[in-house]
């Protein structure tokens, strides 16, 4: 009998499995003919109480490729082509409005999920349009983040050392921030973001996080929405390794952050 050909796969596990009983993990093969060389390289939950929408970024050998699913039925409710190398998909945490972004070194870009709860009509996914003032060909796109709460906003850092703040309703480029880890420390490349409900953080080299506020703009002279805070440097003493993830505990009180030695640390907020 011939062997089923080998297919990129996404495992899920559900973490309330009883006590005792380790999760099952349920098996999903958005990609069932994409052969051996189909790479797996991101997947986001839909920011709804359930989960109930996946967004899966692949990359192979003929194209690279967005797959939106209802992951509990396995019904696949859009697919499209992905004009760029990719490496990194977020659902937007804006839990009326199913958009996905997508980025890699030279791209970033949104799609839209319509109709995924309409029991009448086919859901489809719309890939939108490049964002006005982005020259994605002229920087280096690090990362990207969605501003939280769902604002329609998002945050990208480049290798050029700027975080830009994207809007994605006028779908254009609307405010660029220099120095992200202030202006004594212009030249320190930016390599990662964490949004939360009061700024975003920003990793770098030399173990550098950056603290950007929230700030109201009608409040503020120049009209900003976020200002530089301070930033300190979170690698141990006598390393300068930089840093290659952010994340937040759920609370907001303590932020892990991962190296590019492969080395994890932890801190409260407080201490950046």
């Amino acid at each position: 009998r011939r062997l089923k050909e080998p297919c990129a796969s996404v495992g899920i596990y559900d973490l309330r499995a009883s006590a005792g009983a380790g999760p099952t993990p349920r098996r999903l093969e958005p990609f069932p003919k994409s052969g051996p060389k189909t790479r797996i390289v991101g997947a986001s939950f839909s920011a709804d109480s359930e989960a109930r929408f996946l967004a899966v970024l692949a990359t192979g050998p003929v194209e690279n490729t967005l797959t939106v699913l209802e992951w509990q039925t396995d019904r696949v409710l859009g697919k499209h082509k992905v004009d760029g190398a990719v490496d990194r998909v977020f659902f937007c945490p804006q839990q009326d409005v199913f958009h996905i972004s997508v980025s890699g070194p030279h791209l970033l870009r949104v799609s839209q999920l319509k109709d995924a709860l309409s029991k009448s009509r086919e859901s489809s996914l719309k890939a939108l349009p490049p964002f006005a003032g982005l020259d994605e060909a002229a920087v280096k796109i690090m990362d990207h983040a969605w501003v939280e709460p769902g604002e329609g906003t998002l945050v990208a850092c480049t290798q050029e050392g700027q975080v830009l703040l994207i809007c994605t309703e006028e779908m254009q480029v609307r405010a660029t921030y220099e120095s992200p880890f202030g202006e004594d420390r212009p030249t320190v490349t930016p390599y990662c973001l964490q949004c939360f409900s009061q700024g975003f953080l920003v990793g770098g080299g030399e173990g550098l996080v950056g603290l950007w506020e929230k700030v109201d703009a009608a409040l503020d002279p120049d009209g900003a929405e976020f200002k530089f805070s301070r930033s300190t440097c979170v690698a141990r003493a006598g390393a300068s390794t930089p840093l290659s993830s952010i994340d937040m505990t759920s609370t907001e009180e303590s932020i892990v952050f991962g190296f590019r030695s492969g080395d994890i640390g932890t801190l409260p907020l407080p201490a950046i």
